[in-house]
């Protein structure tokens, strides 16, 4: 995670991905327990431990930094379609155009508690349902925009913005493992379609990495996970995968 970290205080976006099949630890992974924290946690933690010091340092003064969160998911209900939903307070159904999700909520943080209490208010909101296997049935995306503003000469000019990234997804999952059936089955199917999508789009990635003269192939037109991540995906920001 600290390369990433390094990145986005530096003024570089960059995504974090956790996946594999279904009850692997990938929440776990990512947002731990009050006894043993997981990474975003940690990452909020060192971002405004950051934040604290430079705060206290003359030399910075002139490159105040802003804080926002979003949260969203994607998940299909009873497998009719992909929805996102806005996992903020009083968040709403959203839709999405070209990279943009369009109506999800930002939210100004500026102490380490309000984001840890915003993150946890949005998990709770997320789409859960009961199988043999796990819990949660959507893809969890948490976007920490840092936007960086000069104040020289007396002037308010934007230095840009950075966004990390962090994506939980939902694992691919085994009809006999689990012991879905009905409605729960065919939101498998989903979740197995996105992870199959993003696979593909792994593989091209890596295979025009390896021989540029490949084509990436446009696979992350197929879910709406893969289309918000697409700069990603093709290898135009920073990706880690856990």
């Amino acid at each position: 995670m600290d390369p990433l970290l390094v990145d986005f205080m530096s003024g570089k976006s960059s995504l974090l991905v956790a996946m594999g099949p279904t009850g692997s630890g990938k929440t776990h992974t990512m947002f731990g327990c009050p006894r043993d924290p997981g990474m975003v946690p940690l990452a909020l933690k060192k971002i405004f431990s950051y934040a604290v010091g430079n705060a206290a340092r003359t030399t910075d003064d002139n490159f105040p930094r802003t804080y926002y969160i979003s949260m969203f998911e994607i998940y299909s209900e009873r497998g009719k379609g992909e929805r996102i939903l806005d996992l903020c307070p009083d968040g709403v159904d959203l839709s999405i155009h070209q990279l943009t999700i369009k109506g999800l909520r930002e939210v100004m943080i500026s102490t380490l508690a309000e984001a840890e209490s915003l993150v946890a208010c949005g998990m709770l909101k997320r789409t859960i349902a009961a199988t043999n296997a796990n819990s949660h049935r959507s893809q969890c995306i948490i976007n920490i925009r840092c936007d960086r503003k000069s104040l020289l000469d007396g002037n308010d000019l934007s230095l840009g913005s950075a966004v990390l990234t962090i994506a939980d997804l939902a694992g691919a999952e085994r009809e006999k493992k689990t012991g879905n059936q009905g409605s729960r089955l065919l939101e498998s199917n989903f979740i197995n379609n996105t992870s199959m999508v993003f696979g593909l789009c792994l593989r091209s990635l890596l295979e025009h990495q390896k021989n540029p003269r490949k084509p990436l192939q446009k696979h992350f037109k197929n879910s709406l996970l893969t289309r918000y991540l697409r700069d990603y995906l093709e290898g135009r920001k920073r990706m880690t995968l856990v």
